[in-house]
């Protein structure tokens, strides 16, 4: 099994200033979403709530370093990943693109 290094997508996202709350919404963090989207276009969508330390706490990484080493060209500069998803349908190759919102038709 290999090891990744790389920032949660929560840290990521909070330093980045793409996760907004709306107080006027009890649990607002249940109707965000965060989009990772590929070089190749393939992309997953995660829940907000899912990947935060106080509700799912699904530690997604954006890793850049597979076993100490920098990913490989096939792999891209940095890659989604997102421990539990056995079949890795998740995991995002060469990630060009995050974003955070809530679905559409939703305040």
């Amino acid at each position: 099994m290999a090891s990744y290094t790389g920032p949660l997508l929560t840290t990521v996202l909070a330093r980045a200033g793409l996760v907004l709350n709306n107080a006027s919404f009890k649990n607002d963090i249940l109707r965000q979403f965060v989009t990772v989207a590929g070089s190749d276009n393939y992309q997953a969508t995660l829940s907000l709530a899912e990947i935060q330390p106080d509700f799912g706490n699904v530690r997604a990484i954006l890793a850049y370093a597979k076993d100490t080493q920098p990913l490989g060209q096939d792999e891209g500069a940095v890659r989604l990943i997102v421990p539990g998803d056995h079949l890795a349908g998740r995991w995002i190759g060469d990630v060009t693109q995050v974003i955070v919102g809530t679905p559409l038709g939703t305040p």
